[in-house]
């Protein structure tokens, strides 16, 4: 039986979701170029979901959450990063009209006026900011809810320490994920390629998807002690190796490698060579081979419990 706690906790998680999907919609509706109405329905089908997911889990999961997926997380991005992608398209569409109408070369005299939000059936955030900022806004804070809300939802059958491992990793992920999409669609060289532009969106899209699985990228204290005590076949040291191994696969297939190939495309193919751009392309190098290092010496480790 679910005690009070986990049914507030796991309740509590998926209303901060709904209200950041409906912000995300009330801004994606106060654009001009869009309805009033279709986002709405967006709104509707993500809170159907979500809490007919919630109804399940609570009912059938004993443990209040789900291990290796959370489904209520992935609504959650179903409900948010669509949006977020075509306030990102808009804003890509006004860059474009801007350099047709004036005739220019490039975007890099592209201002964004601050403007008033305007009201959306009724509803009205007096907030001054600028296109930009407003889904510069709307990205940070679903990166803080990515990390607390896994913080603050049922662990299910983590225990701590693998959970205070995943969050760490969490954090580094949102950074890393955060500066990528900034850097790549803020530079000047890149800011009206059309192109270039979606496939950084979609790469984005992508990387975001790991927080809805189990992250192990790191044995647990507890279980590096089972390997100095007994070298021979052990089902649960074999399943938390594999469970590394695919966490280090899951980081280079939807982050570091995506990311690092299109930083070496705007290095190369842009000669762009900004002080961030490069140094964060050294730091995906950096971490591609020390993951590929990590999975040597895991490889090493089942030969030597194999020959024990």
């Amino acid at each position: 039986m679910l005690t009070f706690e986990v049914i507030a906790k796991a309740v509590g998680v998926r209303m901060v979701f709904l209200l950041h999907i409906a912000l995300c919609i009330w801004r994606l509706a106060s654009l001009n170029n869009y309805d009033d109405f279709w986002p709405w329905v967006m709104f509707t089908g993500a809170s159907v979901f979500l809490l007919a997911e919630a109804a399940f889990t609570l009912c059938i999961n004993k443990h209040g959450e789900w291990r290796r997926f959370i489904p209520c997380i992935f609504i959650y991005l179903l409900g948010t990063v669509p949006v977020l992608f075509m306030l990102e398209y808009d804003l890509l569409t006004r860059r474009l009209e801007y350099k047709d109408r004036y005739n220019m070369e490039s975007c890099t005299r592209f201002a964004d006026n601050v403007t008033l939000t305007s009201s959306v059936a009724g509803i009205v955030i007096p907030v001054q900011l600028t296109a930009n900022s407003w889904s510069l806004a709307l990205q940070q804070i679903m990166l803080f809810l990515l990390v607390a809300g896994r913080w603050f939802l049922p662990k299910g059958k983590l225990s701590r320490e693998k959970l205070s491992n995943m969050l760490l990793a969490y954090v580094g992920m949102a950074a890393d994920i955060l500066e990528f999409l900034s850097e790549g669609v803020g530079t000047e060289a890149v800011r009206c390629e059309k192109p270039v532009i979606i496939v950084i969106l979609c790469i984005w899209a992508w990387s975001l998807l790991q927080f809805t699985m189990e992250l192990n990228l790191q044995m647990t204290k507890r279980k590096k002690q089972m390997l100095s005590r007994d070298r021979r076949k052990n089902s649960i040291l074999y399943r938390s190796r594999n469970s590394e191994v695919r966490g280090i696969f899951t980081v280079i297939i939807m982050q570091d490698g995506p990311f690092l190939v299109v930083r070496l495309y705007l290095i190369v193919m842009h000669d762009i060579f900004e002080q961030s751009l490069i140094f964060f392309t050294f730091k995906n190098i950096l971490v591609v081979m020390l993951q590929l290092y990590r999975l040597w010496i895991l490889t090493c480790i089942k030969l030597d419990s194999d020959e024990g």
